[in-house]
Order: structure tokens, then sequence, then C-alpha cells
């Protein structure tokens, strides 16, 4: 419940703004919290003020670009409705700068109260303060620019950062002189705990966040712009049915066989991903690269996917991982949770399915990658 109020309730800044009456008003018909709350008391507001203070952190710290281990805060502004719910920005550590990619961030999402973690995350005291714990979703990462992001707050110790870097590598890894995470049951609250938290990144990240975020990365504005593009550097490329996003339109690409590998025949060849090559927005060039999917099983609302690309090291490096399910022709659905290892290959995802009766459907997985030398 009060992991609910701290991600979705709004802050009395939010519930006094005349434009938000409607919103507001919304937002109380489905929320007790909020209804029956005590008028200027707001206690999950409260305990994020209150960790802050315990620090003695301030918005008002000179900054400079984020690097790698930084905690900070996406910024107030960028809260957000939703559905009759107010995203409030969350808590992130900076991963990795990624420079290439018109300097966006890597980040992973953090959460305060450690009755919460799971394996996949990193439990972890904040620095100077015996007792006082967080965690890190190392499973729950995602990209930001830097404008995004609010004053540092503390910084995670580089053996720290090698630890998160190891957990998204195999979220079962457990890092020695950390605490362990208890494991997920059956029914575990949690896991409905984990859904929001997935929310809150597709709600801030930065393919989802705005318009004019998404031309950050890229430059296409529809469908048929990215069609056009991949045919550019493919001709005879096609689809298997009409594409109505962006990322369909990457993913649902099938390029001529005169592009594939000889040893596209071969039985043991598995399926074939799509690897962009981007600069500045657009697609450049496309080469195909043999994945082979080791488990696909359905388990009760959820298909769980994974396997390997094989590209070489080299190739996949600085790459991002991009999937779809596609269940019968015209429909797809996009992960709720996905881990890519660019050294490895390995891949993972989950795909909610909920009322789908198919028994049969296909992963479509792209890369992509920044160019060099353009």
């Amino acid at each position: 419940m009060m992991a609910k109020r701290f991600r979705t309730c709004p802050p009395s800044t939010i519930k006094s703004d005349p434009d938000c009456r409607v919103l507001l008003s919304e937002h109380m018909k489905t929320c007790p919290h909020c209804r029956n709350e005590t008028p200027g008391r707001e206690p999950w507001r409260e305990l994020l003020d209150g960790v802050f203070g315990f620090f003695g952190l301030s918005s008002e710290n000179t900054t400079g670009p984020p690097s790698p281990g930084e905690v900070r805060a996406v910024k107030r502004e960028k809260g957000r409705w939703r559905e009759g719910l107010y995203l409030n920005p969350p808590v992130v550590v900076v991963l990795e700068a990624v420079r290439k990619a018109r300097d966006t961030l890597v980040v992973a999402q953090i959460y305060h109260d450690t009755a919460m973690a799971a394996p996949g995350d990193l439990i972890l005291e904040y620095p100077g303060a015996p007792g006082q714990t967080f965690f890190i979703e190392a499973w729950n990462t995602y990209r930001l620019v830097p404008s995004d992001l609010g004053a540092p707050l503390f910084s995670i110790p580089p053996g720290t950062m090698e630890a998160v870097k190891a957990i998204r590598a195999d979220q079962n890894f457990v890092p020695p002189d950390f605490p362990v995470a208890v494991p997920l049951g059956e029914g575990d609250p949690r896991f409905e705990f984990r859904e929001m938290e997935i929310d809150t990144a597709r709600a801030f990240s930065l393919g989802a966040a705005a318009p004019d975020d998404k031309a950050r990365y890229w430059v296409y504005g529809s469908a048929a712009e990215v069609m056009d593009a991949v045919k550019a550097v493919a001709p005879g490329a096609v689809w298997r049915f009409s594409p109505g996003t962006v990322p369909e339109a990457l993913l649902l690409a099938r390029i001529p066989d005169e592009m594939l590998p000889l040893a596209a025949a071969d039985a043991e060849s598995g399926f074939f991903a799509l690897l962009y090559m981007s600069h500045k927005g657009r697609v450049v060039s496309l080469s195909p690269l043999r994945f082979q999917v080791f488990r696909d099983v359905r388990i009760d609302n959820l298909k769980f996917v994974s396997g390997s690309i094989r590209g070489g090291s080299q190739e996949l490096s600085g790459t991002d991982f991009i999937c779809l399910y596609s269940v019968s022709r015209g429909r797809t659905v996009s992960p709720s949770r996905s881990a890519w290892n660019d050294e490895t290959g390995d891949f993972y995802a989950e795909f909610p399915v909920a009322g789908l009766e198919e028994k049969e459907g296909e992963i479509s997985i792209a890369l992509i990658k920044e160019a060099d030398g353009l």
C-alpha cells in the first residue's frame, strides 16, 4: 500500500494546482488513501524528504555531467498523470553514459524499502549510514538524458557498481558480502510491486516520455518513415503485416534472402535478429544476426523467452536490445521485462499474455548501435 502511494499519489503541490482539478477528481474516485487522508499530511512524501534530509542533500548542489555511480532524482517537474494516477519521478543510479547515442544515460531505478527487494535487486547501505538500507533494481534499467536529472545525492562505490553489473548479467547471481533478498513465492505481493516499478520506468524512460524526447533517439515520426529508411538500406525488405509504430517497423522487417548468410538454410542456424547501425537517429545500415531460442514457455499469464544472439563480442558491444512477441497476424505484445548482455549475446524477455489463447508465436529482435566515424 505504501509503495503504491509513494509511486502513484500526487504531492500537495499537484493537489493544489487548479489545472489538475479534473485529474485529481479522477484520482480520488479510485484512491481511498488520498480520499481519506488528513489534509496536509503525506506520509510517503514525508518519507522521501526525510531520506534526503538525513544526508543533508539539496537540489541547490552544483552539478556537472552525470557520472556512473551517481545517485540522482528525476526532476520533480517530470512527474505526470496517467490513467488516474500521478507518477512521481523516481530516484535512479547512473550506470553508464552512452555518449555515442546523443549523450543518453543508462540508469537503474532505486527503492528505499528493502522489504520489497527480491532476486535481481542489490541491497546496500546508504554511504556513512550503517543500518540504513535501500536497493538498486539491477533488472529495471532504461535510458534518460542528463537534463532529466537533478543534483547528485550521493555516489555508489566502484566495487558495488561491479556487483550491479554482475546482477544485470545474471539475476540469480548473489554478490558476496551483500544481503540476500528473499526469493519470490506464489502469490507474492512483490510481483505487483515489480509491475508498478516497470510502469514507472516506462513512463520516465527516454523512449516513452514525450515526442520531443523520442526525437533525440530517432528522427522518424511514423512507422512509414522507418519502412522507407529500412528499404533504402535493404532493398526488397518486406513486413509480415503493416506496423503501426516506430518499434514495430524496426522489429517486423524481413530482409531479402540474398542478405542472409549462406548457411541460412541450415536447420541449426536459428532465427535472425536485425542489427541497425544508426547515426543521429537515422538508420545507416542493416545486417542480420543469427539467434537461438533456448526457452519459450507460457506460465499462467506470462510468456518467458530466452536465448542467445551469435554476433561476436566486438559486433554486439554497445548495442541496445528491443523485442516484440507476435501472437497473431497484426497483433504484437511488448515485453514487461527484458534483459540483454551485449558481451555474451544472451537475452531474456517476459511478455504479458493474459487473455490470449494463441499457443504459438514468434519473437522479433532488433539491436541498435551508434555508427562510428560518421
